[in-house]
């Protein structure tokens, strides 16, 4: 229950600064765009720790981390509409790599993700953004029963990489640009292999910037209207696999409905209520373990609710749910 606490609570983290980053006002009469899509490289050095987000990973913060990240991207240049909302973002992709603390138990990360860099805030003397990025890492070492039962928070080599971070970006003239800040990273791999307590990893960071090719102008941001009265009813099927345990190889089918009554209170953001309905078969093979009996799909089902956010980028929108079971 401790490690859903923590996990909920993040994403209510990034929930809430995407709000504030909605409600900020930016200006972008100043920003410039490439005339290719490459129009500047970032080299950013991490340095952080595992954050023992439950005491049974609390082994694993023996040492602080080093990360360095290559990035690619590209000014946005106000040809959609979403653009000019946006106060024209950055979009790109990045590579990175670095130990966990513990090479010999965690190892080493290796990740590649593209990333939107969305600004806060656009000053005299600096401007403020916001990053997001997700992909896929592999890291190079994994949980073992019997050649490293210390790692036990990954228990893939192939892992979901997410990363949020906050960087202040002096203003200068040159090509050249330093900014700072404080982010987080996260691995794990959704429980397709146990266990999957993940590793995250508080960072604060240095980034260098430098602009590879001439930039123009950018437009100016065009009108655009601000219909606050839609609600629609949205229906979601996923489904995915899991685990019992980390001894055993067997895959079970997972499944999950959702519908969620969403109403846009902005053009950028969208918030709603919603009902959940989730099959696992993995709860079948706990269930015959605890008590050797047949046990119908009635029984398997667990429902839930959430509540919905909405984050649209033109024809993109990134949802999150965070809820509850109502029965387990």
């Amino acid at each position: 229950m401790q490690v859903k606490a923590i996990r909920l609570g993040i994403s209510y983290i990034q929930c809430l600064l995407l709000c504030v980053y909605s409600h900020s006002n930016v200006y972008a009469s100043d920003i410039v765009s490439a005339s290719s899509w490459i129009h500047r490289v970032d080299v950013s050095a991490y340095y952080g720790f595992i954050w023992a987000h439950c005491p049974a990973i609390t082994h694993l913060q023996e040492k602080n981390l080093p990360l360095i990240q290559l990035s690619f991207s590209h000014q946005t240049e106000g040809n959609k509409e979403w653009h000019h909302r946006y106060s024209f973002p950055n979009l790109g992709v990045g590579i990175l790599y670095g130990n966990l603390g513990r090479p010999e138990v965690t190892g080493h990360a290796f990740s590649v993700a593209p990333h939107i860099s969305l600004p806060l805030y656009r000053g005299n003397i600096f401007d403020l953004f916001i990053r997001h990025n997700l992909g896929l890492a592999y890291l190079t070492k994994k949980h073992d029963p019997l050649l490293n039962a210390e790692n036990n928070a990954i228990g893939s080599h192939v892992n979901i990489f997410y990363s949020s971070t906050i960087n202040m970006q002096l203003k200068t003239r040159q090509h050249g640009k330093l900014s700072g800040g404080l982010g987080l990273i996260h691995f794990s791999n959704g429980s397709v292999r146990k266990p999957n307590l993940g590793i995250n990893v508080p960072v604060i960071m240095l980034t260098y910037t430098r602009r590879i090719v001439p930039v123009n102008k950018i437009p100016e941001p065009k009108s655009r209207t601000d219909n606050t009265r839609n609600t629609s009813l949205l229906f979601s099927l996923a489904g995915g696999v899991s685990r019992v345990s980390p001894y055993e190889d067997q895959l079970f089918p997972a499944y999950s409905l959702a519908a969620t009554i969403s109403r846009k209170i902005s053009t950028k953001r969208n918030i709603g209520l919603g009902a959940d309905l989730f099959l696992n078969y993995a709860d079948k093979q706990i269930m015959l373990i605890k008590e050797p009996k047949h046990s119908t799909i009635n029984e398997l089902l667990k429902p839930g609710i959430h509540l919905s956010y909405e984050q649209a980028f033109g024809k993109v929108d990134f949802i999150i749910h965070n809820g509850i079971y109502l029965a387990e």
